[in-house]
């Protein structure tokens, strides 16, 4: 299933509109929290709405 998706924010990349499922959102939110998605769920996250930098610095972050 298909839905709309916005993010904003300093650790959001620009981008055009691309596809994405229901699904992605969960993983998505767990990968931003610096939080790994549990293994029995379906989707994938959507790391290439965020800028290298917050996913590099994103560990340091949660010590």
């Amino acid at each position: 299933m298909y839905g709309i998706f916005l993010a904003a924010g300093p650790d959001i990349k620009p981008a055009a509109p691309f596809a994405t499922r229901l699904i992605d959102v969960a993983p998505t939110m767990a990968k931003a929290l610096g939080l790994d998605p549990m293994p029995n769920i379906d989707g994938s996250p959507m790391i290439a709405i965020l800028k290298e930098q917050f996913i590099f610095f994103l560990p340091l972050m949660l010590k």
